[in-house]
């Protein structure tokens, strides 16, 4: 008898978020899907403006209010619907079992506080340990992630530390009380190339060391190539191609996916130039019907700026949303 397999440890459906603006509603998520399985590392590409961070903040539970709000879905974690939890028991599971590290470390960091006090913080508040106690294990996590003489970092204040130390503090203080998922949203945008290589690679270890899920939210292929096992590719607000990386970038069956891997340089390929995808990502208040990419995609027909595309499992672990995906294979 086949041996039924584990549930997700995160399983999001149908998550709808928008945004009142001054000029409308501004549809940010309408209808996102994704699981990750205990200990994967899983990426979450797209252009700017496709609703990356929103569906990682809506994760957390950080959607800002009043402006902000989740208008339907479920995003269940451990088999427990987040979006039905008081702000209390939110809070509880926030930092200590589900942590993010955000864009920009710097601003992400108090300025006006040492940074081994803003660790202990978050330790003391989801265990029932001492100062002294929650000091030790900070200084622990700081050296696990590479941060040199762990207990004269501690007294340091952010503007002291380099860009590639102040987000290792980050990542400290998301590891700090060992959660099972990390959303990592843009963890290397702002560091230079030696350094991105450096926070991946730790990344990678952590997730080795402590089994840390990991959600990897880029608009770097070239990273999630090297990293991740699976693929989310997200477009105007909804996920639209999934798969294991390796399938996505051997057989990527959505038009958009196409376009994105087409965009990558290639190496010793001197002579072409690099590709573009035509268009640009439509205005989240006014939202195209049918397919969202049907304005910019090459193969699209009439049914395409109609009908929304079902979400289909087209080969085991590859899910497409797209009317034409026959026509790519």
């Amino acid at each position: 008898m086949k041996q039924a397999s584990p549930p997700p440890l995160l399983k999001v459906s149908d998550l709808r978020v928008s945004f009142r603006t001054e000029t409308g509603i501004l549809r940010a998520l309408d209808g996102v899907d994704l699981q990750l399985s205990q200990g994967e590392i899983a990426g979450l590409v797209g252009e700017t403006g496709s609703g990356k961070s929103v569906t990682g903040n809506a994760i957390m539970g950080l959607i800002p209010k009043p402006a902000g709000h989740v208008d339907g879905g479920e995003i269940l974690f451990e088999g427990e619907d987040l979006l039905k939890l008081s702000r209390e028991a939110l809070r509880r599971i926030r930092g200590r079992k589900i942590s993010i590290i955000f864009q920009d470390p710097f601003t992400s960091l108090n300025p006006v506080h040492r940074v081994g006090d803003q660790i202990t913080e978050v330790i003391k508040l989801h265990q029932p340990v001492t100062r002294k106690e929650a000091t030790s294990q900070a200084c622990q996590i700081m050296e696990m992630v590479g941060i040199p003489e762990a207990p004269l970092r501690l007294r340091d204040f952010p503007h002291q530390l380099s860009g590639g130390m102040r987000q290792r503090i980050m990542i400290s203080m998301s590891l700090a009380c060992r959660p099972r998922l990390l959303i990592a949203d843009e963890p290397t945008t702002s560091l230079d190339v030696t350094i991105q290589a450096q926070v991946l690679d730790l990344m990678v270890d952590m997730n080795r060391k402590i089994g840390v899920t990991i959600l990897l939210i880029s608009h770097d292929l070239g990273v999630i190539s090297e990293i991740c096992q699976k693929v989310f590719v997200m477009y105007a607000g909804r996920v639209i191609e999934w798969a294991d990386t390796k399938r996505f970038f051997e057989n990527p069956l959505h038009p958009y996916s196409q376009g994105l891997i087409a965009c990558l340089p290639r190496i010793g390929d001197r002579q072409s130039r690099l590709k573009t995808i035509p268009g640009i990502v439509p205005d989240l208040r006014d939202t195209p019907t049918g397919c969202h990419f049907h304005p910019r995609c090459s193969l699209k027909v009439g049914i395409c700026q109609s009908k929304r595309p079902l979400f289909e499992e087209i080969e085991p672990l590859h899910w497409v949303a797209c009317h034409r995906w026959k026509e790519i294979v």
